[in-house]
């Protein structure tokens, strides 16, 4: 089956995601069929309605957090997939992507999408950019396009059967509890930057608080965006994370390349 329209979906807080995402589209721009870029780091396109027809073919795109997919992507009830073949690709920190495929597949599967592939890539780490730094790299790119072109001629040689087995048994880990970043009311500007790119809506655009601190996912999205560097965790949260950055650091020193599953 040659598909009539490719679409690729990114939830790409920190750009990584995305950066794999565009390299995924590239691999596939040379099949000549309509491709469609989705954003649904922006919940609006995430929580709009969509149903797809059985000849198309989607890849979505997440990024890892401590193993599992962001909270906004564990369902996408508004999405009908009709039997269309969907690709999962998750994108980990340089540690592991642990149960996040095997949990997007389901997550698709529900949504009525075939699920017969999928893929883990190496990037750097969101919090800690020394692991993966640079990553994907021009040698990533080149994978990450031949994995595309890979389950486009299986698509089209009817030869994308089967359900892959992703790694990962039984319970799904626990979805971590994070702490919101405070707005640096010393220094903010109140350009609203950090309000505009929050895909939870949590930051009020007014204030630039944080309206409800149990909803924020820890995706670091408002601290990247803030011009002057000054949106930061509490000293105590900082603490904490220095405690992580050196359990993880032998998992995330080794080398690491991309995983494909058919």
């Amino acid at each position: 089956m040659t598909p009539s329209r490719i679409f690729l979906a990114r939830f790409s807080p920190t750009g990584h995601t995305r950066r794999v995402m565009h390299f995924l589209a590239s691999g596939l721009h040379g099949a000549g069929l309509p491709i469609d870029e989705l954003d649904v780091t922006d919940r609006y396109n995430l929580e709009s309605e969509r149903t797809f027809a059985p000849d198309e073919l989607l890849f979505v795109g997440v990024p890892v957090y401590a193993g599992r997919v962001p909270r906004p992507m564990q369902q996408m009830s508004q999405w009908h997939g009709n039997g269309a073949i969907a690709i999962p690709i998750v994108t980990y920190g340089y540690r592991a992507h642990e149960d996040a495929l095997r949990e997007l597949a389901s997550v698709l599967r529900t949504s009525g999408f075939v699920v017969p592939a999928g893929a883990a890539f190496p990037v750097e780490h969101s919090i800690f950019p020394e692991f993966g730094q640079g990553h994907p790299n021009d040698n990533d790119r080149y994978q990450i396009e031949g994995f595309a072109k890979e389950v486009l001629m299986r698509l089209t040689e009817d030869r994308l059967t089967g359900e892959p087995a992703f790694p990962g048994e039984g319970d799904l880990r626990p979805y971590p509890a994070q702490v919101a970043v405070p707005v640096p009311e010393a220094i903010c500007r109140q350009c609203g930057r950090c309000a505009e790119v929050c895909p939870m809506d949590i930051i009020d655009a007014f204030t630039m608080r944080v309206i409800d601190p149990n909803l924020c996912i820890g995706c670091l999205a408002c601290v990247n965006a803030c011009p002057d560097g000054g949106r930061k965790y509490p000293e105590a949260v900082q603490a904490h994370l220095r405690k992580v950055r050196e359990r993880i650091a032998p998992f995330c020193t080794q080398q690491k390349s991309p995983e494909f599953f058919f």
